[in-house]
């Protein structure tokens, strides 16, 4: 359904819908509470001569975006899987492709990876190594324990920052992983399959604007006076929105499975913004 409030208030969604900041998991979360905590440096850069497009495509990966003012995409971040443990398990290349630069990021060997188990009881959290040989299976615990949730995989947390310069397109397709981005500039195209995506265009915003994600949503803040031609999708979620929207009423769509609004902000005439969430809300608040 689409929820529209010309106001200055929002309505919020539900608590599980709430945790806008995520850590990523392979299958789940788990510490290993008698390591200490190790991580691997990442750090490398391309230059941008000849190149019109930095086109992101990863894994396992939680990325934030900003601009600067250098002539070269900079990534820089870390690496932690299972905790410390099996850091080089993750692999990534920034390389050139003719007018392209790529980076690409898996975790090939994931399924040979330890795994670990974690789960809360009594008010404490319980982690145990899975020994891949005793046929374990979460089932036991339900049935012997009681417990209600249940998380089994490898630890991974990999946290990049990308620097690109503001002169070129970006492309961005993520498996499991979060985009953030503030005050980015560049011409976009972001997709997320499970992980949320988060921007803020304080001031301005690129001329051509998509942005989607297929299980997880959408949460976009613009400036008021920002002339906008927009385009808001969900098929399983719902559409919030503060800002006082122009509704093309022919194009606007409201049925079971399918919410879509078409509609422009301060007349439109400006930039193009589309949002998509299939299985997730979208959030369009303004500044």
């Amino acid at each position: 359904m689409i929820f529209h409030s010309p106001q200055r208030t929002m309505i919020f969604i539900s608590a599980k819908n709430n945790l806008m900041k995520t850590t990523i998991y392979a299958m789940i979360a788990l510490l290993l509470p008698l390591l200490l905590s190790a991580q691997r440096d990442i750090a490398t850069s391309q230059s941008t001569a000849g190149i019109e497009m930095l086109s992101v495509n990863s894994t396992w990966t939680n990325i934030k975006i900003v601009n600067w003012a250098g002539n070269e995409v900079k990534v820089e971040g870390q690496v932690s899987i299972n905790n410390g443990l099996n850091d080089d398990a993750y692999e990534y290349t920034l390389e050139k492709r003719g007018d392209v630069l790529l980076f690409e990021s898996e975790i090939p060997d994931l399924d040979d990876l330890p795994r670990f188990v974690t789960y809360e009881q009594d008010g404490q959290k319980i982690q145990r190594l899975v020994d891949k040989d005793q046929g374990w299976s979460s089932n036991d615990l339900w049935r012997e324990n009681g417990i209600a949730q249940i998380s089994i995989g490898p630890i991974i947390e990999v946290e990049l920052t990308f620097y690109i310069p503001q002169d070129l397109s970006l492309q961005v397709h993520q498996v499991h992983g979060d985009v953030q981005m503030d005050n980015v500039l560049n011409e976009m195209d972001i997709n997320t399959t499970h992980g949320h995506v988060e921007a803020i265009f304080s001031n301005d915003i690129p001329e051509h604007c998509k942005i989607s994600s297929t299980h997880n949503f959408v949460d976009v803040s613009v400036s008021n006076k920002e002339k906008l031609d927009l385009i808001l999708r969900t098929n399983h979620g719902d559409i919030y929105s503060d800002l006082n929207l122009n509704y093309n009423r022919a194009r606007c769509s409201d049925e079971m499975y399918n919410s879509k609004i078409v509609a422009s902000v301060n007349q439109g005439g400006g930039a193009e913004l589309a949002l998509t969430s299939t299985h997730g809300n979208i959030y369009l608040r303004g500044k």
